[in-house]
C-alpha cells in the first residue's frame, strides 16, 4: 500500500491476544478482562478500502479503525499494523463497503448517505483510569509518540498483548445524519427532521422514557416509527 508522503505515519505495532468469546456489539458492555478485538476494532477484519483527506488525496490498503483512539490503522507491506498520526486530516473512509465520516473526534459510520435523515452510529471504547501502575504492560503518561506498542486512551498507553487485563466501558453512540452533516439525538432535532411524526414522537417519547443517547433505544424507535 502506498501512502501519502505528506502524511506523518505513526509506528503502531500491536499484537493483541485472540479473544476466545465472541461479545455482542451492544453499548453499556463493561468489563474487567482481556479486551476481544470486536470491541476494539470498528469492524471484525482489516478489510480492503480507501481512505480520502481533506486535500482531495487518498490512500488505498487494508484498513479498520480503532474504538479506543479513533484512530484508522492499516497494515504494511510487513504484515505490521499501524495507525495514522493525524487523524484529522481525514475527509471519510470506506472499508468493506462501508462509510466512516471523521466527525467530532469520532468516526461515524452512515449506512445510506442519501437518505433524508439517517441513524448513524460511532463505537467507543474507554479503558477506565482506575489501573494505577505504569510498567509492564500497563499504562504510562505520554504526551509525543513516534514509536509504540499499544493504544492510546486520555493520554495513557495501554499494552493489549499483555496478560493484564482492564476495566473498560464499550458504548455506541447514536447521531443523525442529514445533508451531510451530524446532530445529536434529542427530541427537539427528531420533529425538525420528522415534523409529520411529531405526534408518535412524542407519544413514543412519554411512553418508554427513552434515553436517546443510548443506541439501544433509538434504533427501534427508528425501525418501528420514523421509517415506515
Amino acid at each position: 500500500m502506498k501512502l501519502n508522503m505528506k502524511r506523518t505515519l505513526l509506528s503502531l505495532v500491536v499484537l493483541i491476544a485472540s479473544a476466545t468469546v465472541s461479545l455482542a456489539q451492544i453499548s453499556g458492555v463493561e468489563g474487567k478482562e482481556n479486551i476481544p478485538d470486536s470491541l476494539i476494532y470498528a469492524l471484525p477484519a482489516y478489510s480492503a478500502g480507501r481512505i480520502v483527506y481533506n486535500d482531495g488525496t487518498y490512500s488505498n490498503g487494508l484498513f479498520n479503525i480503532s474504538n479506543i483512539d479513533q484512530a484508522i490503522c492499516y497494515k504494511d507491506e510487513q504484515g505490521r499494523i499501524c495507525a495514522l498520526s493525524n487523524n484529522n486530516d481525514v475527509k471519510y473512509a470506506t472499508i468493506a463497503g462501508k462509510m466512516f465520516f471523521h466527525y467530532g473526534g469520532m468516526f461515524i459510520q452512515v449506512n445510506d448517505v442519501s437518505a433524508d435523515c439517517e441513524l448513524a452510529t460511532a463505537k467507543q471504547l474507554t479503558i477506565q483510569s482506575d489501573v494505577k501502575n505504569g510498567a509492564f504492560g500497563a499504562k504510562s503518561e505520554t504526551t509525543s509518540i513516534e514509536n509504540y506498542s499499544g493504544f492510546v486512551s486520555d493520554g495513557l498507553l495501554y499494552d493489549l498483548s499483555s496478560a493484564i487485563t482492564y476495566p473498560y466501558k464499550f458504548k455506541i453512540i447514536p447521531y443523525l445524519y442529514s445533508n451531510q452533516k451530524f446532530y445529536p439525538v434529542t427530541k427537539r432535532n427528531l420533529i425538525k427532521f420528522f415534523p409529520a411524526k411529531k405526534g408518535q414522537i412524542e407519544a413514543y417519547i412519554g411512553e418508554h422514557r427513552s434515553n436517546f443517547e443510548m443506541y439501544e433505544q433509538i434504533a427501534p424507535f427508528f425501525a418501528k416509527v420514523l421509517t415506515k
